[in-house]
């Protein structure tokens, strides 16, 4: 694509101004363009912004200037309206996307008209978020990606979060049913944000951030985004575990629930956008080195090695008051995977089957 068209776009006025307002505002807007930083410093909105400014400003920016580019964001599948960050430059979220050609070219075209008519907007191949030579996944036709076919150690992080959404999706349940006056129920929260602790984070998150971000610049909003909801998540979970000693309900219900939302969207995130475009940009002997590291992830927490201080022997982490009656063992015989996670998949499933068991004595919840 022509770059020339990038430089020479331009943002026109207000949509309720007449078109021929607009077009000659646009065309006058050629010979004063604003630097960026003009546009962050909160000018008028009068102040004609270019092209490439657009391209390279936070989405949150845009869409709290421009509501509108929110919904076309939407309809193409880009949830940027609910993040709760909304860093991402408007140029990388295009690109990281992995749109066919076809809808690619329909969203820039769409955005063209409420943030440069008459002035389409276009990222040039060099321009766009990745490396040269890089591995591009196949489209299928009628303007569709083809369903992600990640390489092997970050298919691995993907099957990791179904069981984490297995607790996910546990959360709420459980809640439902517990009383902190029983020190069974306080037993399994405590075994659960043990899940938590060792699982998604020491075991899962660890992987992420030591070893596959670490392949890029970690300086990427999208991945700053990603570190920064690790650390959202974290302080819910140290909020959720002060409650539960306080004998909090309302503290654990809150930050527990919060835990919960917030990890269902980044996986979602993680599986559908920032995973496809590693892998993408990842060479083949990269992708042999980390699932070399992945495997050494795996053998040390087997060995009780790692810092998954919570799972390391044949029960989870109980404190003496809170230890749930006849507590099981959390082997996992038969399960798949590692012995770690087959010890922590053995974890939520009794979590499972205690809630299962409080919601038929409860007759149904």
């Amino acid at each position: 694509m022509d770059s020339s068209t990038v430089e020479s776009s331009v943002v026109g006025p207000s949509a309720v101004e007449p078109a021929a307002v607009k077009r000659a505002t646009a065309e006058s807007s050629v010979a004063r363009q604003p630097a960026p930083e003009q546009y962050a410093a909160g000018q008028p909105e009068t102040e004609p912004v270019t092209g490439p400014v657009w391209l390279d400003l936070p989405i949150k920016e845009i869409i709290e200037r421009y509501p509108e580019v929110g919904n076309v964001l939407s309809t193409f599948g880009v949830g940027c309206v609910d993040c709760t960050v909304g860093s991402c430059l408007l140029r990388d979220i295009v690109s990281i996307h992995d749109l066919s050609t076809e809808d690619e070219e329909a969203l820039l075209e769409r955005l063209s008209v409420i943030l440069s008519p008459g002035r389409p907007l276009r990222i040039t191949s060099s321009a766009r978020t990745g490396e040269p030579g890089a591995a591009v996944r196949p489209k299928q036709s009628g303007g569709q990606a083809a369903t992600p076919s990640y390489s092997p150690p970050v298919r691995q992080l993907v099957q990791e979060h179904v069981l984490i959404m297995r607790w996910v999706n546990l959360v709420p349940r459980l809640l439902r049913v517990i009383d902190l006056a029983e020190c069974e129920h306080r037993g399994w929260i405590r075994q659960g944000i043990d899940f938590i602790r060792s699982y998604a984070d020491h075991f899962h998150h660890a992987k992420e951030e030591d070893i596959l971000f670490n392949y890029f610049d970690e300086g990427k909003d999208i991945i700053q985004v990603m570190l920064s909801e690790h650390e959202t998540a974290r302080a819910h979970v140290r909020a959720a575990e002060a409650a539960l000693t306080a004998g909090d309900l309302q503290g654990v219900t809150d930050h527990l629930q919060a835990y919960a939302e917030l990890l269902a969207e980044h996986i979602s995130k993680e599986d559908d956008i920032l995973y496809p475009w590693m892998d993408r940009q990842l060479s083949t002997g990269q992708v042999g080195e980390m699932f070399r590291r992945f495997a050494e992830v795996d053998s040390t927490a087997d060995a009780g090695t790692t810092h998954t201080v919570g799972l390391q022997g044949v029960s989870v982490r109980q404190d003496a008051a809170d230890s749930p009656e006849a507590a099981p063992s959390h082997e996992g015989q038969g399960l798949p995977g590692s012995r770690f996670t087959q010890r922590c998949t053995q974890l939520i499933a009794d979590i499972e089957e205690f809630v299962a068991r409080r919601e038929e004595s409860e007759g149904g919840v």
